[in-house]
């Protein structure tokens, strides 16, 4: 087994993770001529198996079926030509190696601009009020401005932020 040193090597490198393919992958960058089904065989017979984590799931609601849906000012008419009149607000996750970015953002919807942003590695109230607070500060406080979301509880959080 003149071969099982190195895969062990590079496999207690990656921290246990690597399958055969980036074992083989490694080896071949170390200038080491060997077929990955070899090395997939010589980590079988010898119990080198990488760690099966479970896929990890981001938190995707945090919703209080209790509040009061704010009322939907904009009723689907997604034609605007004044910037400054419209913002819409969205959140969404992204899987990175150190766990799910949450990442809320603020659009405005005449010039296609993300007008206000905020991350965070947890998904709370705050990060709206973030995004909020970034579009405030860069485009000043607008009178008649339309705040929109999909998301029932965004109103009534940045009603409580005011």
């Amino acid at each position: 087994m003149e071969f099982l040193p190195k895969i062990k090597t590079f496999f207690w490198a990656s921290k246990k993770c690597y399958g055969s393919k980036r074992i083989d992958q490694d080896l071949r960058a170390d200038s080491v001529v060997i077929f990955e089904r070899r090395v997939a065989k010589i980590m079988r017979e010898n119990k080198v198996s990488p760690i099966l984590r479970k896929r990890r799931r981001p938190v995707t609601t945090d919703r209080n079926h209790k509040l009061k849906p704010s009322p939907n000012l904009l009723e689907q008419n997604f034609h605007c030509q004044t910037p400054n009149t419209v913002w819409l607000a969205d959140i969404t996750y992204i899987d990175t190696d150190e766990g799910w970015l949450y990442l809320a953002g603020i659009k405005d919807m005449a010039t296609r601009e993300i007008v206000g942003w905020a991350m965070e590695d947890v998904k709370r109230a705050e990060l709206y009020c973030e995004a909020l607070k970034m579009a405030l500060a860069r485009r000043g406080p607008v009178s008649g401005l339309i705040h929109h979301s999909d998301n029932k509880c965004v109103g009534a959080i940045l009603a409580r932020a005011a």
